[in-house]
């Protein structure tokens, strides 16, 4: 590949144009869904005078402590973008994009850094730019956890990969990026994981400390490499240390949230029994091969409708656990290899000078893509634990970077190949890889839009999935502030048979009831319901109401204000049974 005369530093700079030109249209967007809680209404991170409270206190001031995630730096810098632009969301969108940019540079430098050619390196940055499926992180302001915690493992990445004259400044670096990967967003705990990766499928890659270990060595036993064992055990100060920040971290977020493992788990994946759960998370691996390989289909929300329980039975469990035992088979096949030429290398001595074509074939970059991709996910999964939900775009963010590197081990493979049997086709591969690329980046351009705000995202899901349980309850709803009500009562009874366990689904079910003078049904329903919100109460109030109990009105008004005590709602029904005790109060405007 060495005809087109691309340098590192130009594929660097190629990649990051693409990745900033495709998201030029998000500028224009506003404040969507979580943006809405998680910024504009929580006043902690509108300005920078709170840092102090942004440190100690839970990421989401709305919710108890427990419910919340503990993210310190991305509120921080949601404070910056507000004081910035006084609450406009342009700095937001431009933050993310130049922090996307920031990381596309990042995937780029390292697989430069492993070794790929500056136009396979060129590439794989390309589809990490361009990639459809980064959209919800980039394009919505709150994406910007991923897309920060990523910036921080990468930059671990490449400083545990870097030459340091000190294998403390290693350390210290590497250490820094993980503690800032974990105050980003909580993913980032795979850190380690993935550095042991690395240096298990390129340890000729990993840090200047080793080599100057073998060099060392050489002069006193006249052997040039580590081996195996001694490897290890230079690197032990480094994951001690790491073990020593995630300590701290887990300690600080106990301290603020009372708990370790913040529970924020969607209602429809908690209430399951483990084993459906683990079947499905298992299953759903066949939807992320398909994001990751072919995001042709995006979608807002990935809940019941889009995704159902699968079971043992299952056809996508057995593909998804097909999957898995390939990705398992190829790693331990690629390990055992290496594991020999690392022995090999230490008894005969590492070659200084670059790799040539022919080796750089033979090196496990497709083992390496495919293996970060699971271990990147393997947080978010469902398996170890349930999460927040079965699937979500922005969660992906990180583990495309081993799709980019799954491109330069296909792109090696395929050079290869074609270079010594049919050298006038060694260029199919760039301009297949070329093409896909621009497609990607058509199909992220568009996408943009689809973020613009809440009601876009809600129109697009209700248009391109209809049978998601989030489209039918936001349509319902559209129909009932329209005046449709018996319609939108429908529509919100089919979300509720696919999610039968969303608490504020069901409570806006109660409301419809109450609109069309069903109070008895309203009664029935909300009574069964936890004490969980206060529109619990305000409903049951009303089903009184227009059940001419005024009574049982008043004692469900006082149980509420006990339970929420600076509920406005309440402390107007309060006020309305005290002067009006037997008039019907409205359910528009609970």
């Amino acid at each position: 590949m060495s005809e087109i005369g691309m340098s590192p530093r130009n594929a660097v700079a190629a990649a990051v144009v693409m990745a900033l030109v495709v998201y030029v249209p998000s500028l224009g967007n506003g404040f969507a869904l979580d943006d809405t809680g998680d910024i504009v209404e929580n006043t902690t991170v509108h300005t920078l005078a709170n840092t102090g409270d942004i440190l100690t206190s839970p990421y989401r001031g709305r919710v108890p402590p427990g419910r919340s995630p503990y993210r310190p730096v991305t509120s921080l810098t949601y404070a910056l973008n507000w004081t910035m632009g006084s609450g406009s969301p342009v700095p937001f969108h431009a933050f993310n994009v130049a922090l996307h940019g920031a990381n596309t540079a990042l995937v780029t430098i390292l697989l430069t850094t492993l070794g790929a050619t500056p136009i396979l390196a060129l590439l794989g940055g390309a589809v990490f730019a361009a990639h459809p499926v980064h959209v919800e992180a980039v394009a919505n302001a709150v994406g910007r956890g991923d897309a920060l915690m990523a910036l921080f493992v990468l930059l671990g990445a490449l400083a545990y990969l870097g030459r340091f004259r000190s294998a403390w400044a290693r350390v210290g670096l590497v250490s820094l990026a993980y503690a800032m990967a974990l105050a980003s967003k909580e993913n980032g705990v795979v850190l380690p994981a993935l550095l042991v990766l690395l240096s298990l499928l390129f340890p000729e890659r990993v840090g200047r400390a080793e080599r100057a270990g073998r060099s060392e060595r050489a002069g006193r036993t006249g052997r040039a490499g580590l081996t195996g064992r001694e490897r290890w055990d230079s690197q032990l100060p480094l994951f001690a240390a790491l073990a020593g920040v995630l300590v701290l971290y887990l300690t600080v977020r106990y301290q603020v949230l009372g708990t370790l493992f913040h529970r924020d788990a969607a209602p429809y994946i908690v209430m399951l029994p483990t084993s459906l759960r683990m079947t499905t998370a298992v299953a759903n691996v066949t939807e992320l091969v398909r994001l990751l390989l072919f995001p042709a289909d995006l979608v807002a929300d990935y809940g019941p409708g889009v995704i159902l329980p699968a079971g043992i039975g299952a056809l996508r469990f057995w593909v998804g656990g097909g999957v898995l035992l390939a990705v398992a088979a190829l790693a331990v096949r690629t390990l055992a290899l290496r594991t020999l030429a690392v022995r090999t290398l230490a008894l005969r001595g590492p070659a200084e000078e670059p790799p040539t074509a022919s080796s750089l074939r033979r090196s496990p970059w497709v083992t390496l893509g495919v293996v970060w991709v699971v271990l990147s996910l393997a947080v978010v999964g469902n398996v170890l634990f349930p999460v927040g939900v079965w699937v979500a775009e922005r969660t992906l963010y990180l583990p495309t970077v081993g799709v980019s590197l799954l491109v330069v081990g296909l792109g090696q493979y395929a050079i290869g190949f074609l270079h010594e049997s049919r050298p006038r086709l060694r260029w199919s591969f760039v301009g297949a890889a070329t093409l896909l690329v621009l497609l990607g980046g058509a199909r992220t351009w568009t996408r943009n839009a689809a973020w613009r705000d809440t009601e876009a995202v809600f129109l697009t899901l209700a248009d391109e999935h209809p049978e998601s349980f989030r489209a039918q309850w936001w349509m319902g709803m559209q129909m009932i502030e329209a005046g449709e009500r018996d319609r939108g009562l429908e529509w919100l009874g089919r979300a509720v048979d696919l999610n039968p366990n969303e608490l504020r689904l069901q409570l806006d079910f109660v409301r419809g009831l109450l609109l069309v003078g069903r109070p008895e049904e309203a009664m029935a329903l909300v009574s069964s319901l936890p004490p969980a919100d206060p529109a619990r109460y305000v409903y049951l109030t009303q089903s009184h109401i227009q059940l001419d109990q005024p009574d049982r009105a008043r004692e469900a008004v006082q149980e509420g204000l006990a339970r929420f005590p600076q509920d406005a709602r309440l402390m107007r029904q309060a006020r309305e049974l005290e002067i009006r005790p037997t008039e019907n109060t409205s359910a528009e405007n609970p």
